[in-house]
């Protein structure tokens, strides 16, 4: 039994505690439980293992605190324990070993700021801590980060300001910062990280102009609805050659409606709304994928 590597009881309708005896398995390199009905806290000694790789615990009843050890073997690279009860910090030694690549920690209760030294990951690719109670600002680091591709904040408190490296972001291509406090503005390079596709800011509490829309060749979505932005819509907005979505409802912009949203190729879906903008919008038959345009409540 002590020579077991992989142990996976997933999608099981398991239900009661944990066993501390896991923590016997000192050759296990994968633990998965998740998709059960799993109570009570994660045992300490799970932390301690080893050899352990891979963890996932997602999709049960778990409450406590991550084991303040779990990351400091030398060989963890995928934790999750999302959508439970968890509580507590983020224990700030979950990449001591600097071989994290995912980690999910999302739908809990996690309190306290983001540990900085998540910033100094560098295999990191996949981090998603949303829906949790976190305050404080998003360290600065995660844009010099070289592996990461998805990183999802929403819904948590973080306030600003807004880190200007996530515009140096290399290979990030989901940013979502939806649903935090941050009461600042965006950085004015946001645009310019050369490799992201979908960026969400919506009900953040952002304010001052949309920065300049240069370099943006690579955004297909672009979410920043309910916030309190204001000044223009720049017109170099058709640098955006592959943009499909751009939600801009519920703010504060003013000017006239650049005709260069009409001329993107690939746009679909154009959210207006609730704005004090004035102008008027090409036709529509000059927008030949155009299925859902939304102005109302916004030209004067």
């Amino acid at each position: 039994m002590e020579s077991i590597q992989i142990l996976d009881l997933s999608d099981n309708n398991l239900s009661g505690e944990i066993p501390g005896g896991f923590s016997a398995l000192k050759e296990l390199n994968t633990l998965s439980l998740m998709n059960n009905n799993l109570t009570g806290e994660i045992p300490e000694g799970i932390g301690e293992l080893p050899n352990l790789e891979v963890l996932s615990l997602w999709n049960n009843s778990l409450s406590g605190i991550l084991p303040q050890k779990l990351g400091s073997n030398a060989k963890l690279q995928r934790l999750d324990v999302s959508t439970n009860s968890l509580t507590g910090p983020i224990p700030p030694n979950l990449c001591l070993s600097n071989k994290l690549i995912k980690l999910m920690l999302f739908s809990n209760q996690f309190v306290g700021e983001i540990p900085s030294s998540l910033a100094n990951c560098t295999a990191l690719s996949r981090l998603r801590i949303q829906n949790n109670s976190l305050n404080g600002t998003i360290p600065v680091g995660f844009g010099s980060l070289p592996n990461l591709t998805y990183f999802e904040l929403s819904k948590n408190r973080l306030s600003g300001p807004i880190p200007k490296d996530l515009g140096n972001a290399v290979k990030l291509e989901f940013l979502n910062i939806s649903e935090n406090p941050f009461n600042s503005e965006l950085p004015d390079n946001i645009w310019n990280a050369p490799s992201i596709q979908i960026f969400s800011a919506s009900s953040s509490n952002l304010d001052g102009k949309i920065p300049d829309f240069i370099g943006c060749r690579s955004f297909y979505k672009i979410e920043l609805d309910g916030n309190n932005l204001s000044g223009s819509i720049p017109w170099d907005i058709g640098h955006c050659e592959k943009l499909i979505c751009l939600n801009l409802r519920r703010n504060s912009l003013t000017g006239i409606i650049p005709w260069e949203i009409s001329a993107l190729p690939s746009i679909t879906d154009v959210d207006l709304s609730h704005n004090f903008l004035t102008g008027a919008f090409l036709p529509i038959s000059t927008i030949a994928a155009l299925w859902r345009t939304s102005m109302s409540h916004t030209i004067s």
